[in-house]
């Protein structure tokens, strides 16, 4: 009983870590995208602001929107667009 409720809390573990990890490539690519989108007002949309902050922009927004599409529909042409995310 103990080995399969560490089994379950590892898991669980291992999950949560995975999606935040996802969004982070995922923000990392919105923020790239805005960018170059908007170069004077990219900087002041991205830097310094976490992720809540960064959403109200609808700039931001539909970039974010496009990435996490792209990151799940299709993750090689992902990882092949961005291979420098982390």
């Amino acid at each position: 009983m103990k080995k399969l409720i560490c089994i379950l809390v590892f898991g669980l573990f291992l999950s949560v870590n995975t999606y935040a990890g996802d969004y982070s490539k995922i923000e990392s690519c919105a923020s790239l995208e805005t960018l170059r989108a908007y170069p004077d007002e990219g900087i002041q949309l991205t830097m310094n602001k976490d992720l809540r902050d960064k959403l109200d922009d609808p700039r931001f927004k539909k970039f974010f929107n496009y990435c996490e599409k792209l990151f799940y529909s299709n993750p090689k042409k992902f990882k092949a667009l961005y291979p420098y995310l982390r």
